[in-house]
């Protein structure tokens, strides 16, 4: 588990340099290895490194096979990137890898936003301090693109949208119009109208907020999931308005299949169950293996966590999910199964002074036996030996974030000719690029029809795939053949190309952490 900590509100203080945590699973127990992850601080060797980290994630953004992290750090400081060399060693590479500016950075999220097959780094930036007042002057979000080999560059020049944001705590990557790019989300605090809803038009973002996000002043957190099974992802957002008369209430948006969303909370999310609050993150999860996404919520201060439960068409809070623990104001949250029991378990980053982070190890709660979930995988047409067929599809297991290590494999699986795909089946890998989305290319093999599904199995070894498909294979040498005898033939006759389209209850377990800040990020 890693845990990125700063202290501060609104605005740097003295104590906002704190030390990020690193916390190694050994079979559910949890040993601490900052030091060794982060490394010694410049003027204190035998203490870790400190920064102002708001946020903190782990992918492998060089390709080796191994995780890298990166620090996204706020007050007006340079974010730092540590590559893994496997084995648990990691090297910091910041001053080489990162754009060296200073940002007031309040999220990043990680996805291949253009299409080039490496993990680019989303940022919202605070601009300058105190930030989150009426005239803050905020910050553009910002890209920065991977080359490939872990080495960024700035481009939001050119590939993002010059709004400045007040204070935004969140962004999450979406693809509204299931288009198979990344579209993103963006929260804000502090801004008149709301958030923003940024279109992908490869690799250049575009404002497409006017119309498409139903606007409401505030917001802290997004949450994306299909809810109502149309294959179109919808939104939960939290910490809606003003805090006036109605106080800050959650949203639920649901997706219009035309680019957009429409406000469907009162269905969704009734009032009764969606009283004023001061809820910070929240994530899917599904605890009581029904395939359907319930919602864990985690809440500032001494306001009270939940688990919402998803009942298909509306969420309703369960009376007691928590013990008698007293929190201490939730920043941050994740859900992973951290002991291998095949039950989800929730990570919590705690803010606002010197209180611990903890972990909930999940109890008085089903095993998971719940399928994937597999959406929006169509192919059409004849396919011709040679060709290359790019394969995309949705999957998750009503869980947000994806990670990787929610799955044992995901694959595009087939079998050519007569041969039985459940006795004989090849296999290819499909790779996540970004919210549920998963791809890879193909190439036809040379063969005369082909049988195929797309196959996940998750952590729990709970398996799905789509219905068996088939189609004929065409040999484009042996069509030229025929097209050329047909010519030699038949002069006077007109020649006609076919052309077919290719489209396919829980028990506390504390750690010995200190958040020690006013801000906290969680990554398991």
């Amino acid at each position: 588990i890693l845990f990125a900590n700063v202290g501060g509100y609104q605005a740097g203080t003295e104590d906002s340099y704190w030390y990020n945590q690193a916390f190694l699973n050994m079979d559910g127990t949890f040993v601490d290895k900052s030091f060794e992850v982060f490394g010694p601080d410049a003027n204190d060797p035998d203490s870790p490194s400190l920064d102002t980290g708001r946020v903190i994630k782990a992918y492998d953004f060089d390709g080796d096979g191994n995780l890298d992290i990166f620090v996204g750090t706020t007050w007006s400081t340079t974010s730092r990137l540590y590559m893994g060399e496997g084995g648990g060693v990691f090297t910091e590479v910041s001053e080489t890898n990162l754009p060296q500016t200073l940002h007031s950075i309040g999220d990043a999220e990680i996805a291949d936003v253009d299409g080039d097959g490496d993990f680019d780094i989303m940022i919202t930036d605070w601009g300058d301090a105190p930030v989150g007042q009426v005239n803050s002057p905020g910050g553009v979000t910002r890209l920065w693109l991977n080359d490939g080999g872990g080495v960024f560059t700035d481009v939001t020049e050119d590939a993002m949208p010059q709004i400045n944001v007040n204070w935004s705590w969140e962004l999450e990557f979406i693809d509204v119009d299931n288009d198979w790019d990344v579209d993103v989300l963006i929260s804000c605090r502090s801004c008149a109208g709301g958030g923003f809803l940024f279109e992908n038009n490869g690799g250049t973002f575009v404002n497409a907020t006017p119309g498409n996000l139903p606007q409401k002043v505030g917001s802290v957190d997004y949450e994306v999931m299909d809810l109502n099974g149309d294959d179109y992802v919808d939104v939960v957002t939290l910490g809606d308005g003003d805090g006036g008369g109605e106080g800050f209430r959650n949203r639920v948006l649901i997706n219009n299949k035309n680019g957009g969303f429409t406000d469907e909370s009162a269905d969704y999310w009734p009032p009764l169950e969606n009283s004023p609050s001061y809820d910070y993150m929240g994530a899917f999860l599904d605890p009581n293996s029904d395939r359907k996404p319930d919602l864990i919520v985690g809440a500032f201060s001494d306001w009270p966590n939940r688990l919402m439960t998803f009942s298909g068409t509306s969420f309703s809070g369960d009376p007691d999910p928590w013990p008698l623990v007293n929190t201490d104001g939730t920043y941050a949250l994740a859900v992973a199964d951290v002991n291998n029991d095949t039950k989800i378990d929730v990570v919590m980053a705690e803010g606002e002074n010197l209180f611990r982070n903890r972990v909930f190890l999940a109890s008085d709660i089903a095993v998971d036996t719940a399928k994937p979930v597999i959406q929006n995988h169509v192919f059409e047409g004849m396919w011709t030996i040679g060709e290359t067929i790019n394969i995309h599809a949705r999957i998750h297991d009503n869980k947000s974030p994806n990670k990787d290590h929610d799955w044992t494999e995901v694959v595009f699986e087939y079998a050519l000719n007569d041969d039985d795909i459940e006795v004989n089946a090849m296999t290819a890998p499909l790779a996540w690029y970004g919210e549920y989305l998963w791809r890879g290319d193909f190439e036809v093999p040379n063969a005369d029809k082909i049988k195929y599904r797309i196959c996940a199995e998750d952590a729990a070894h709970n398996r799905e795939c789509t219905p068996v498909q088939e189609t004929m294979i065409e040999d484009p040498n042996e069509t030229e053949s025929a097209t050329e005898s047909m010519t030699d033939s038949n002069t006077d006759s007109m020649t006609v190309t076919d052309s077919n389209t290719d489209s396919m209850t829980a028990t506390d377990s504390m750690t010995d952490s200190a958040s020690a800040s006013a801000s906290a990020s969680a990554t398991a």
